[in-house]
């Protein structure tokens, strides 16, 4: 998803698992420019910012990853991307395992 940042934001709801604790989230992303950052909001809590590594060569179609440890609860999690002032990586996907 792209055209996140500036205003933009991407929610990713009903973000599932069975019991509350910690879990590690892997953001599957692309950015072709030399980096960005992006705010990361679990269940409307304090947003942690982010910095994406980026390949600098202008290719959109190299996905990369990065992963952190979150606290998730029990059932439906919403997990929510922005940056208030400048564009954000374009988001692919997300896994929590």
């Amino acid at each position: 998803m792209g055209d996140i940042g500036n205003g933009g934001i991407l929610q990713f709801n009903a973000v599932s698992v069975s019991r509350s604790g910690s879990y590690t989230l892997t953001i599957s992303y692309v950015d072709a420019d030399a980096g960005r950052s992006a705010d990361v909001s679990i269940n409307g809590g304090s947003a942690k910012s982010l910095s994406f590594h980026g390949t600098n060569d202008g290719n959109w179609n190299e996905v990369q990853s990065k992963s952190l440890t979150v606290q998730l609860t029990a059932g439906n999690n919403t997990i929510l991307f922005s940056n208030p002032s400048a564009n954000a990586p374009d988001i692919d996907q997300i896994t929590v395992s």
